[in-house]
């Protein structure tokens, strides 16, 4: 990555509160992983979880699976640790 697109981004972000920028950036990372992710049904809020465990067993830890991952951990931590309500954008 470019020190211009992570300027962009900073740009966009800028007057989005810090919680809110974490729920951006926690769905993005999702949506990136489940794009390289085959999936044999709709990925939601009620099976995402089984569906990267499931790739994750079929295919071991991969850069998609993980981010995905990563992401899902962020807005669990956030609704667990900052009361808030998330949901998958």
């Amino acid at each position: 990555m470019n020190s211009k697109h992570l300027e962009q981004i900073q740009d966009l972000l800028k007057d989005v509160p810090f919680q809110e920028c974490l729920v951006i950036i926690a769905n993005l990372m999702i949506q990136l992983g489940l794009e390289n992710i085959s999936t044999e049904e709709p990925v939601n809020s009620n099976n995402i979880l089984n569906v990267l465990l499931e790739d994750k067993q079929k295919h071991g830890e991969t850069i998609s699976n993980a981010t995905a991952l990563q992401g899902l951990n962020i807005l669990l931590w956030l609704n667990n640790f900052e009361s808030t309500n998330i949901e998958l954008l």
